[in-house]
């Protein structure tokens, strides 16, 4: 998909970890943001065990695996947020092992007021005139607003999904839900919110089997 969406917009695609990463400034800029969650549990992992030690854990390391065996040649440049320092390492090996394509670690406030709302601003700034580098296009006003309308559309829409979901969970089958978030992780925002849609149509008037879905709560000391 991403090769392809490339070649019919004659644009670029930037590769993320899908948490916290501001999808918005990627569109924003003419990209294609893409959501990376590793090779899953049917990737053999060998070179990813040269990089990482085998304690850490699969996503790092089936990156790295997904990388070194050219399965991420389509992206033109990777964002690691900071979730753990294994990602902060990872992002310091992706410039080693990816030096012709733009690699930015992302580091974020521990208070979202003040000093560290700033600072945030300014790591936004920052990877906002590096994506403009990047694409060739300007990231204006107009732009960015149009971009937030958007993704906060596609936001709706998974919102009632969930409510669906809370409401009748026999509607939603967690395969389907998982599918479907990860579907988000790849297609073009609008692409992803008409899809959302017209599951959320098809699950209102399916004729499936009730199930009660019991609640279940695990408590302990």
């Amino acid at each position: 998909y991403v090769r392809d969406w490339k070649q019919r917009h004659g644009a670029k695609a930037m590769g993320f970890m899908p948490v916290y990463v501001p999808r918005e400034v990627i569109h924003a800029a003419g990209m294609l943001p893409v959501g990376i969650m590793g090779g899953g549990d049917a990737m053999e992992i060998i070179r990813g065990d040269a990089y990482f030690q085998s304690y850490i854990c699969h996503l790092p390391r089936s990156t790295v695996e997904l990388g070194l065996a050219g399965k991420l040649a389509c992206l033109d440049g990777m964002l690691f947020p900071s979730i753990c320092d294994v990602i902060r390492n990872l992002s310091g090996m992706w410039k080693i092992m990816f030096p012709d394509r733009y690699v930015r670690y992302l580091d974020f406030p521990q208070s979202w007021v003040g000093p560290g709302r700033d600072f945030y601003r300014a790591e936004l700034q920052e990877l906002q005139h590096d994506l403009q580098q990047l694409s060739g296009i300007e990231v204006t006003p107009e732009r960015l607003n149009r971009s937030i309308v958007l993704y906060n559309e596609n936001r709706r829409a998974l919102a009632e999904l969930y409510d669906l979901r809370a409401e009748e969970p026999h509607r939603v089958p967690t395969s389907e839900l998982y599918l479907l978030l990860r579907a988000g992780n790849v297609l073009e925002v609008t692409e992803h919110t008409a899809m959302l849609r017209a599951y959320l149509d098809a699950a209102r008037v399916a004729d499936r089997p009730r199930r009660d879905n019991v609640r279940v709560i695990v408590s302990g000391l």
